[in-house]
């Protein structure tokens, strides 16, 4: 069901919407605009045109060339799809849940002007539920469906070609599966774009269309000789961040899609810092640790039989980290008046660990003796 939007609040008064919400109202507002100023008139050669490429197999001629700079709608289809994904057909009247008022207003247009129909309205208390009650109306628009989308009423299944549709009707079916079905979370906090799909046709033309604008990949069966029962999912989710503004760049949300990428970049920002920040501080405290532990088996090097027979040059390397106890490898090598490399100084420490390790040893033994 399409989200609730609470309209109560005075004209002027901000609403607080989720950024779900907001995409879906900026997807409402802009049709609303359209309808008002172009509106459609389904013609009969387009019709015929429509009913010939969605019950064809094959690739059908197209209506016309969309230029590439320019974003098409076909409108229509949103009506045609909200009915087939969220209509109920009775054997009295047709019942469409509606609970934005935006929503519903541009399907009151979309009604009108499709199929000159004015369906009643039905307010409860947090929707509105419009009815199509007339046998002459629910007739004419269950035959519509039925003719161009093979719509069974009964199984509320139905199929059609989507490859034979032009980009601006695969744009209108999309935004019209986000209005009814979609859920998008907010990108400061996860990258995820959620359909609930509560029939098996819907998700089959969801899947086909994300795969044609690749936006989902096709997977093929690891044993295709193998039958299995095939099980359609009900949920389909997008969550890469580049997949999910790929969809609404195609869907036309303009205004989101910049937001929705200021986001994703001051995240990406935050991210970077904290993995540096988080990177900095584990190699100091694991430095500063090492130090620490050096400087005490140095100690109780000092305070055994061993330290006298130690060479000069390992006791110079002991007195340089115990005058620099909080000093990395890299520091050591450059405060010392002798010239090691990392790896000499690392060696001659490391010797005098095993050295600290032997008189730790030989003191518990002595003791336990």
């Amino acid at each position: 069901m399409p989200e609730i939007i609470d309209n109560s609040a005075e004209q002027g008064e901000e609403l607080n919407l989720t950024f779900s919400q907001s995409a879906k109202q900026e997807i409402l507002q802009a049709m609303k605009n359209r309808l008002l100023q172009h509106p459609i008139k389904l013609a009969e050669f387009r019709k015929q045109n429509l009913y010939n490429r969605l019950q064809t197999e094959f690739t059908y001629g197209r209506r016309g060339t969309e230029k590439t700079d320019e974003i098409g709608y076909a409108d229509e289809f949103v009506l045609f799809i909200i009915l087939l994904t969220q209509a109920i057909f009775k054997p009295f009247y047709i019942s469409l849940c509606v609970r934005n008022k935006t929503l519903e207003e541009v399907l009151l247009l979309l009604f009108e002007q499709i199929f000159q129909i004015k369906p009643d309205r039905q307010c409860n208390k947090s929707s509105v539920t419009l009815l199509i009650r007339r046998s002459k109306e629910k007739r004419q628009i269950t035959d519509f469906l039925r003719s161009y989308f093979a719509f069974d009423p009964d199984t509320y299944g139905f199929h059609f070609y989507a490859k034979n549709l032009e980009a601006a009707e695969k744009r209108s079916i999309l935004q019209a599966l986000f209005l009814a079905a979609a859920s998008l979370a907010d990108p400061s906090l996860t990258y995820q774009l959620e359909f609930i799909c509560r029939r098996c046709s819907v998700y089959e033309l969801l899947h086909e269309l994300l795969v044609e604008i690749n936006l989902v990949k096709v997977r093929k069966s690891r044993h295709p000789r193998k039958k299995r029962k095939k099980i359609v999912p009900s949920k389909l989710v997008l969550r890469s961040g580049d997949a999910i503004g790929s969809f609404l760049l195609f869907i036309g949300i303009q205004q989101k899609l910049l937001e929705y990428e200021n986001i994703r970049i001051n995240r990406h920002l935050r991210g970077d810092v904290n993995r540096v920040v988080n990177c900095d501080n584990y190699n100091l405290s694991k430095t500063v640790n090492v130090a620490i532990e050096q400087v005490k088996e140095i100690m109780t090097l000092q305070n055994s039989a061993l330290w006298d027979s130690l060479s000069e040059d390992l006791k110079f390397v002991a007195q340089l980290r115990l005058d620099n106890p909080e000093c990395s490898l890299k520091e050591l090598q450059d405060f010392s008046t002798i010239k090691y490399s990392r790896n000499g100084l690392y060696y001659r420490l490391r010797k005098l660990h095993n050295l600290a390790t032997a008189a730790a040893k030989d003191s518990l033994q002595q003791t336990i003796d």
